[in-house]
């Protein structure tokens, strides 16, 4: 009896060293085992056409790739079907025989134009590739003048521009500089003189002193006439070439 027993305890431990081991890789075989499916996925350059210009083979699961198609003035967008021909939307993951068409639409080219001097932009729109844009926006700004069109790249100017890619095009604008001179009103003599001077306000400087005499003010002509453009520290607005004359008066006839 007892010989019985050993004898199937034998046997079963038998079994398990047997079975144990295969059961062991069956699990784990099992838990991560990988579909190792294969799909091919056709490209066409059409709808209407009737074969592939490329195919690939993936397996399942694989990401999807589309080849790189160049042609010049044209995106290229895909459309995805299976292989009944039931369009799929886009998708990211090959999990059945695809047919992916092209299809070619016109390339939008963004136009910018703007001032170079001030950074103002004066248009943003889409124009087709191959147009040829002229721009227009030109126009008198006090204390600027207007030298033409370029690209950002380019110091070319143009009156036209073809479009190949998006296009910044600026204005070109440089400021006028206007020539300012102070003299004394008696001898002419130039006192001070500028040749850089910008469109806009600026602040009227002091004058040499005189022994026996007062600093009345900057005085300029202006048609017939002697305007008084004010003393030291007052605002003057520039807009063209000037010249200021300093004034003065005896002190004892200001007193």
């Amino acid at each position: 009896m007892h010989n019985t027993k050993r004898i199937f305890f034998s046997l079963f431990l038998l079994a398990v060293a047997v079975i144990l081991p295969i059961f062991s890789a069956g699990c784990k075989d099992g838990g991560s085992k990988k579909n190792n499916t294969q799909y091919t996925v056709g490209y066409y350059e059409s709808a209407e056409a009737t074969e592939p210009f490329e195919t690939r083979t993936f397996t399942h699961g694989d990401n999807l790739t589309v080849p790189v198609v160049n042609r010049e003035g044209y995106e290229t967008l895909w459309t995805f079907y299976d292989e009944n021909g039931t369009e799929l939307g886009n998708t990211g993951k090959v999990t059945r025989n695809m047919k992916v068409v092209a299809t070619y639409v016109t390339k939008d080219c963004l136009v910018t134009v703007y001032n170079s001097y001030t950074g103002e932009v004066w248009l943003e729109d889409y124009y087709p590739y191959g147009y040829k844009y002229t721009p227009t926006f030109e126009t008198e700004i006090p204390g600027l003048i207007f030298k033409g069109y370029r690209a950002d790249s380019s110091e070319e100017y143009k009156t036209e521009f073809e479009l190949k890619d998006s296009q910044n095009i600026c204005a070109v604008y440089e400021a006028i500089l206007y020539k300012i001179t102070f003299l004394d009103d008696v001898t002419n003599r130039v006192i001070y003189s500028t040749s850089n001077t910008v469109y806009g306000n600026m602040t009227l400087p002091s004058a040499p002193e005189k022994d026996g005499y007062t600093f009345d003010g900057w005085y300029y002509v202006e048609g017939f006439n002697v305007v008084r453009a004010g003393g030291k520290g007052n605002s003057f607005s520039v807009t063209k070439d000037i010249d200021f004359y300093a004034v003065y008066t005896k002190a004892d006839a200001a007193e």
